[in-house]
């Protein structure tokens, strides 16, 4: 018997959960033939790159800190999207 091997589309669209304490966010993971992406549902301006799905959504989750951490600093000066950015951040790391 002939074994048949098809070959698979990409990217492939997953869609998971990051768990940040006891919070869960909804990702969509991108699994391309050389990296994964992962996005943050709500708000696809938060992404970040691995070389896994795991990596991905680590990394995610690091883009995502160092994002409040700049809002944080530069409350003050933050227009309309960003403040809408900044308090999506706030609403999953408080």
């Amino acid at each position: 018997m002939k074994a048949v091997i098809e070959k698979s589309k990409y990217p492939i669209v997953l869609r998971d959960y990051l768990s940040i304490g006891k919070r869960k966010a909804r990702v969509k993971i991108e699994i391309h033939e050389d990296r994964v992406i992962s996005f943050l549902d709500s708000e696809e301006d938060f992404f970040a790159e691995g070389k896994t799905v795991k990596e991905a959504k680590d990394n995610l989750i690091n883009v995502m800190l160092d994002e409040k951490e700049f809002f944080e600093r530069h409350e003050e000066e933050l227009g309309k999207p960003l403040i809408t950015k900044y308090q999506k951040l706030l609403e999953l790391f408080g």
